[in-house]
């Protein structure tokens, strides 16, 4: 979801959004409209460039990347005056990838029931309520800290599905509710069903979380946990250099959010801060597993600031991850400014600029700087 369907979606409350607005389907083109059916296509397509000081050897510091172009298609039918029901379909994959490399993704794919008065319930390929908690991410390309990473320290459920099934993100496989919105507060939860049959696939998660409104203020809170297969996989394996079977391992993330909104100003302020936890950890090695010893863990900042000046915003923000002595005592700090313009209503322009320190034990300091200037259109 990017920046400028994140605003519009915090001005209208999550709860009260139907599944196909929060799948990033805002101002849909209605294709078919008639006795309470509703057929509904949109997308966006998103390209950037980017230039980069650290770069790998023999890659060029400049190039343009795909910011996952995607399109949907929805359905919604109107049961009675309270009921409905809905779908979904939305695919997506790097347009800026070869002829013969170019494959479409799977994003999202859900049916469900929606009752106005309660809420509604999806099943399939879903998002996560969890997606929704962090505030201080006002960025398109180089923020955001609710989440596990991708260097020293990172998610390892669903990666023999090369990281595609993300129990805090889109999953497959999986039921997700969501409430009504009761006196400002609403609620939310994914259960994921067993994702394949690998070691580190996902056998079970579930995520929970909160939402409260109230003028200017928002608040959010939520939790996510994932167990992977481990011994109870197809082919069970040991350790390397070990009798041991390789253990399930238990992935566990929560986090809150705040944001409050200076009216007359049109400036948001918002923090994030949360806490990751992965038990039984292994490294994977093409069909090897190297057990990591101890509990990593790490403690996760975010801190955003948004002016709103109309046809555009002027925006920033810091996040830091820090990790214990079992992950590596691993950091990481970037700091992120830009600035949006929107053409029209669904021609917007941005640019950013972010400077990033990573570092650990055993590993080398990685100090980068990133300039993304980027152009999105929607349909």
């Amino acid at each position: 979801m990017n920046k400028r369907e994140r605003r519009m979606i915090r001005n209208s409350c999550l709860a009260a959004v139907p599944l196909l607005f929060l799948s990033g389907a805002a101002e849909a083109i209605t294709l078919y409209e008639e006795k309470g059916t509703t057929l509904d296509f949109s997308g966006s397509i998103r390209l950037m460039f980017e230039n980069a000081k650290k770069t790998d050897a023999g890659q060029n510091s400049t190039h343009i990347k795909d910011e996952s172009s995607r399109f949907g298609i929805g359905i919604s039918h109107q049961i009675d005056s309270d009921l409905r029901g809905f779908g979904y379909l939305e695919f997506g994959n790097d347009t800026q990838s070869a002829e013969n490399k170019f494959k479409l993704g799977n994003r999202q794919a859900y049916v469900g029931l929606a009752r106005r008065s309660l809420g509604d319930i999806a099943i399939g390929r879903v998002l996560s309520p969890f997606d929704k908690v962090a505030r201080s991410d006002y960025t398109y390309e180089y923020g955001g800290v609710l989440d596990f990473g991708d260097r020293y320290i990172g998610r390892s459920t669903g990666s023999s599905d090369d990281g595609k099934n993300d129990f805090i993100g889109r999953v497959s496989n999986s039921v997700r509710m969501m409430s009504a919105e009761f006196a400002g507060f609403s609620a939310g939860a994914t259960y994921t069903l067993q994702n394949g049959d690998e070691i580190n696939d996902i056998n079970n998660a579930y995520t929970l979380a909160a939402f409260f409104r109230q003028a200017n203020l928002r608040l959010a809170a939520g939790y996510g946990m994932a167990e992977g297969n481990g011994e109870r996989a197809k082919k069970p394996q040991n350790y390397m250099d070990s009798k041991a079977r390789v253990k399930a391992i238990k992935e566990e993330i929560w986090g809150i959010g705040a944001e409050y909104t200076l009216a007359d100003l049109d400036l948001s302020l918002a923090v994030d801060y949360g806490r990751l936890r992965i038990k039984n950890d292994n490294q994977r090695s093409g069909d090897a597993y190297k057990k990591v010893n101890g509990t990593p863990k790490a403690e996760l900042l975010g801190l955003g600031a948004n002016w709103d000046w109309g046809r555009g915003n002027l925006y920033g923000g810091y996040y830091r991850k820090a990790g214990n002595h079992d992950a590596n005592n691993w950091r990481e700090q970037r700091y992120v400014i830009g600035a949006d313009y929107e053409l029209t209503k669904k021609v917007v322009t941005w640019v950013e600029l972010a400077h990033e320190d990573q570092r650990a034990d055993r590993y080398d300091k990685v100090t980068d700087r990133l300039l993304g200037l980027g152009l999105r259109i929607y349909f």
